[in-house]
């Protein structure tokens, strides 16, 4: 076990979106991410404009911030596997993202 940070990523993930409708993630983030492998493109906000993440920053939706949550923890456990249900039996995930609803 260990955070985002012990595996190179150099940020938390929980430490945004936690606010009320605050759904961005600086540029900054969008810049370790992208060195990291993972694919900006696939972002809403990313292919709805002509921005670029690194220097704009992006707007998640609330399934892109599963996906970043997931391909961290795939970092730091390679060996991790997931797969995509429906709905969770409990029906709620605690990874943070407030500011996303």
């Amino acid at each position: 076990r260990g955070t985002a940070e012990d595996h190179g990523v150099g940020f938390e993930l929980q430490d945004f979106c936690q606010e009320y409708e605050d759904n961005r993630l600086p540029p900054e983030v969008c810049a370790k991410l992208a060195e990291r492998g993972f694919p900006l493109s696939s972002l809403t906000d990313c292919r709805c404009g002509n921005k670029d993440p690194r220097t704009d920053g992006v707007r998640l939706e609330t399934k892109e911030y599963v996906k970043i949550w997931l391909f961290i923890a795939k970092l730091g456990a390679p060996r991790f596997e997931y797969k995509f249900a429906a709905e969770l039996p409990s029906g709620v995930l605690e990874i943070g993202g407030y500011g996303l609803f």
